[in-house]
């Protein structure tokens, strides 16, 4: 993520808004390391540019979207020599409106299918806008040599750990990160990018390539905006869907409902639908993200903090969240034959659950009462906490067979956690932490004492769930 940081203070600040723009500045606050500047010609947000010398390009891109239809994005402020950028102490700044506008709530899952129409809005706002090839805007048809590369580095890499020792953790995350490269791969390798571009051009857009929830805002009329355009790129628009799903799937775990709901939303308001080489594209980026690859190559190079693997650990974890996704094709890592494109679209626009039916393939249903079993499971899992703990279990409506877990640890810090615990068949349980929490004390979820906490009642969920098979799995 690019830094737009202001180490200035506010006097300097005052100074150079009325020096350069010719406004009278009221008031200011600091806000994530910006200034918020009150003026007489409205709101502003003044910001560093020492990480974006083509600002004036991007400006000037987002003054071709609003011409285009779409207006739900910010506007840059030119200083009174017409320049997006001006200049003080050896670094650049620049003046954008600042939009009194709602954050996107962390729990997305309501709005996905309004930012997925919006998305598409925006995508089919940027046709014909198109940087120079030289352009480190220009990442259109990249990701084949960035792929390519990424292999040949985590090659290396284990060869490297394998010197060392062959069972060591570090081979066993290379191995999955070269699994996974290799799928990226194998998903994009019988593209022709230029032959796509000139039958499809709509396949090409102008990619916000940031949409965390802070860049995402709602007006009072639910409306979505996108703000922060510093990772704007020209690249495949479904660069942008991977990369949404990256932020905003992870916390439902993957939830196909919730996938097929932002995807449908995406495709409801395009001209021109996603086409068969477009979808492989978009697995191959789903398969092998960017950040996840960087943050895992940081890890690797300074493998000594503890706290770095488990953070990793948690990546890898969510990582493995999306595999039904990759049932929609046939085949293994090793070797795909991809399935009529057809089919990808009719679960994408009509059968929200087959993905959980792809993936329960082969298994035995749970048929067991939920009430009967949420009363089970009240009875038993006491059994297995401390005693000054105390639970609370409750069915889920959403996703099917799952249950609520919610447990207080009285006298420990006073944390308390809620895990969702779905049944994948009978006999196995997917356990994950949806909430930590203190009673009256800072959040310390990314501490050790609450890691420590989480895995052992994640260990002790699962032997409730063994406990209970004699009714799940009689």
């Amino acid at each position: 993520m690019l830094s737009a940081n202001v180490d200035l203070s506010e006097n300097i600040v005052k100074t150079l808004i009325e020096e350069h723009y010719g406004i009278d500045v009221y008031s200011m606050k600091k806000i994530r390391a910006v200034y918020k500047v009150n003026t007489s010609h409205g709101s502003f947000g003044f910001k560093g540019a020492e990480e974006l010398p083509d600002l004036p390009l991007i400006a000037e891109y987002l003054n071709k979207i609003r011409e285009n239809g779409f207006i739900k994005i910010p506007k840059l402020l030119r200083s009174k020599e017409g320049k997006y950028l001006i200049h003080f102490e050896d670094k650049d700044y620049f003046m954008e409106e600042w939009l009194e506008l709602q954050e996107l709530p962390n729990h997305s899952y309501p709005y996905v299918q309004v930012i997925g129409e919006a998305l598409a809005d925006f995508h089919q706002a940027t046709v014909g806008i198109r940087p120079e090839q030289d352009s480190l805007r220009y990442e259109w048809g990249k990701r084949p040599l960035f792929l390519f590369r990424a292999y040949q580095k985590l090659t290396k890499m284990k060869e490297k750990f394998l010197y060392q020792s062959s069972h060591s953790l570090e081979v066993k995350i290379l191995d999955f990160l070269l699994e996974r490269c290799s799928l990226a791969y194998q998903y994009i390798q019988n593209i022709n990018y230029n032959k796509l571009l000139s039958s499809h051009p709509e396949s090409a857009a102008l990619c916000h390539g940031g949409l965390q929830h802070r860049n995402i805002m709602l007006d009072q009329k639910g409306e979505v905006w996108f703000i922060d355009f510093e990772t704007l790129s020209y690249a495949e628009r479904v660069k942008d869907l991977a990369h949404f799903l990256e932020h905003h799937a992870k916390p439902y775990d993957w939830d196909s409902n919730m996938v097929f709901t932002f995807l449908h939303g995406y495709q409801s308001k395009l001209s021109t639908p996603i086409n068969d080489m477009e979808w492989r594209i978009f697995f191959s980026y789903l398969a092998f993200p960017t950040r996840f690859y960087r943050r895992s190559i940081r890890y690797l190079t300074n493998n000594s903090n503890p706290e770095k693997y488990l953070k990793l650990k948690e990546i890898i974890d969510s990582e493995t969240e999306k595999e039904p996704l990759f049932l929609l094709f046939k085949g293994s890592f090793c070797g795909l034959s991809f399935i009529p494109v057809n089919r990808i679209k009719a679960f994408y626009l009509q059968h929200p659950k087959k993905v959980e039916v792809l993936y329960m393939s082969n298994q035995n249903q749970l048929n067991v009462d939920l009430n009967t079993l949420v009363a089970a499971w009240n009875d038993t899992l006491p059994d297995y906490l401390n005693p000054s703990d105390s639970a609370e279990v409750k069915a889920l409506e959403d996703p099917p067979n799952s249950l609520l877990v919610h447990i207080d640890t009285k006298g420990r810090q006073g944390y308390h956690f809620d895990f969702r615990v779905t049944y994948l068949d009978p006999r196995e349980v997917k356990v994950n932490v949806v909430n930590i929490g203190t009673d009256g004390l800072v959040d310390d979820a990314h501490g050790v004492i609450a890691r420590q906490l989480v895995e052992d009642y994640t260990r002790h969920i699962h032997e409730c769930a063994q406990a209970l098979q004699s009714m799940t799995h009689p």
